[in-house]
């Protein structure tokens, strides 16, 4: 086991952040979509129920 060289762990450690990179990349992605479409889910929810309660009301 030799010792790695600084230039060694800066190409290794540049490739991990690419990788990194380009992992987190979509999962970010797919989280905030999920998270966008939890938001507009509730709120459409929330209205529905809003217009539910009010038909019954007026009924």
């Amino acid at each position: 086991m030799r010792e790695l060289t600084a230039l060694e762990i800066n190409e290794v450690s540049g490739g991990v952040i690419i990788v990194g990179g380009f992992v987190g990349g979509p999962v970010a992605a797919v989280i905030g979509t999920a998270y966008v479409g939890a938001v507009m889910l509730y709120k459409l929810l929330i209205s529905a129920l809003s217009v539910i309660t009010t038909s019954n009301t007026t009924t």
